[in-house]
C-alpha cells in the first residue's frame, strides 16, 4: 500500500473506533482508552514508525502523531491531518507535531532519589544567535546531579521540545545543554515560560514564523560555477525541508530515502531547462510547486513539494510522493498546464553538498 492509502485506512479504523475511545475518555478509563489506543496506534506505527498520544482537553478531545524529529515521518503525520474526516474535525484536535504547552507537557513530573521535579525546577539560560535565528540552550535542574549526564541531555532536549513544540524546537533552537550548576548566562526563565519568551524574540526581531516543521526550508550554495552540465550535476543553490536526505544523496548514500520508500512513499524531482532566463525560471518554478501543492497535495494528497534547486542548465522542483501510482498518471496532465518541457526522476546519488549555509 503507498503512503495516501495507508492514512486513509487509519482514518477507517480510527473512525470505527471514535465513538468508543470518546467515551472511555470521558469516564477517563484508562485501560479502555489503552486497549483502543493499542489498536489504532499499530496502524500508525506500521505506517511512519513513531507513535500517538490521545487525551481530553476541556470540551475536545485530541490526537497527537509524534515524529520525534524525524523528517520522513514529519511529511506522513502531516498528510494524516490533511486527511482527517470532518467526522474526526468536529471533535477533535488534530496535532500533526508535538505542541505547546500541552497538558502533558504542564503535568510532566521527574521522579528521582526519592524526589519530584515539576517544570518549576528547572531553569533555562540562553544566548541568542541572531545570523541563524536560534536559540543555544543551557538547563539546570538539582535532578541533573542525579543522572547520567547523556541521560539528562536527552531529558533536557525532550523537555524543551515538549514545552516549546516540535515547530519552534526545530526552527529556532540551536545547541542544547544540561547542567547541574547555575549558569551566568546573561539570559534566563522558568522552562515554562521559555515558549513565550522565543515568540517575543521572534516578533521583535522579524524573523520567519512557521506553520510546521515540514516548511522550514535550508538554503545552501554548493559552486560559483560547474565544469559538469548534466541532470542533478549542475545544482549551484538547493533549497529544502530535508536537508539530511539532500545531503545523504549528494554523498552516494540514500538511507532516508530507502526508509520512505519503505513506507511507501518516493522522493523525486521535476526538471527543465530554464535557458538563462533569470526571473522567467524563478517565476515559473514558483508557479509550478505553488500547483503541486494547491492540487496534488491540498486537494488530491499525491505529492508535494520540499524544495527545489537551481543549477547551470536545469531547474528543479523537489517532491515528496504519497501515490507514485496516481502521480505518473497525472504527469501528463500536469505537462499541459505548461508551455515548459518537464521530466521526473527518483533521486540520484550525484557529488558532495558542501556547509556553506546562506539562510
Amino acid at each position: 500500500m503507498n503512503i495516501r492509502e495507508q492514512v486513509e485506512r487509519f482514518w477507517k479504523i480510527f473512525r470505527s473506533e471514535q465513538n468508543n475511545l470518546e467515551k472511555a475518555l470521558d469516564a477517563n478509563n484508562e485501560d479502555e482508552i489503552n486497549e483502543i489506543v493499542k489498536i489504532i496506534a499499530t496502524y500508525f506505527e506500521e505506517l511512519a514508525n513513531c507513535t500517538l498520544e490521545v487525551e481530553k482537553e476541556d470540551d475536545f478531545y485530541c490526537i497527537t502523531f509524534n515524529s520525534d524529529g524525524d523528517k520522513n515521518a514529519q511529511y506522513i503525520c502531516a498528510l494524516m491531518k490533511l486527511m482527517a474526516p470532518d467526522e474526526v474535525i468536529e471533535k477533535w484536535i488534530v496535532n500533526a507535531f508535538m505542541p505547546p504547552l500541552s497538558n502533558r507537557a504542564l503535568n510532566t513530573i521527574l521522579k528521582l532519589e526519592n524526589a519530584e521535579y515539576d517544570h518549576h525546577a528547572f531553569d533555562v539560560y540562553y544566548t541568542i544567535d541572531e545570523v541563524n535565528r536560534l536559540f543555544n540552550i543551557e538547563v539546570y535542574c538539582e535532578a541533573f546531579n542525579y543522572l547520567d549526564p547523556n541521560k539528562a541531555l536527552d531529558l533536557t532536549r525532550y523537555l524543551i521540545k515538549l514545552f516549546v513544540g516540535e515547530t519552534l524546537f526545530d526552527a529556532n533552537i540551536g545547541n542544547i545543554n544540561a547542567i547541574n550548576t547555575l549558569s551566568d548566562l546573561e539570559h534566563s526563565c522558568k522552562l515554562a515560560d521559555l515558549y513565550e519568551v522565543m515568540l517575543a524574540t521572534i516578533e521583535e526581531k522579524d524573523w520567519p514564523v512557521y506553520d510546521d516543521p515540514t516548511k522550514i526550508y535550508m538554503v545552501y550554495k554548493l559552486a560559483d560555477e560547474l565544469e559538469d552540465n548534466t541532470v542533478r550535476n549542475d545544482m549551484l543553490m538547493v533549497f529544502t525541508s530535508n536537508p539530511h536526505m539532500i545531503a545523504e544523496t549528494l554523498n552516494g548514500d540514500a538511507y532516508i530515502a530507502d526508509q520512505f520508500n519503505d513506507f511507501g512513499g518516493e522522493f523525486g524531482y521535476l526538471y527543465y531547462p530554464h535557458h538563462n532566463d533569470s526571473k522567467r525560471k524563478q517565476e515559473f518554478q514558483k508557479k509550478l510547486a505553488s500547483l503541486i501543492d494547491n492540487v496534488l497535495y491540498e486537494k488530491m494528497h499525491i505529492a508535494r513539494t520540499i524544495g527545489g534547486a537551481y543549477g547551470t542548465t536545469y531547474c528543479y522542483v523537489d517532491l515528496s510522493i504519497f501515490d507514485k501510482e496516481n502521480f505518473n498518471k497525472l504527469l501528463p496532465v500536469l505537462q499541459q498546464k505548461f508551455d515548459q518541457e518537464l521530466e521526473y526522476a527518483r533521486f540520484e546519488q550525484t557529488r558532495d553538498l558542501n556547509d556553506e549555509k546562506i539562510a
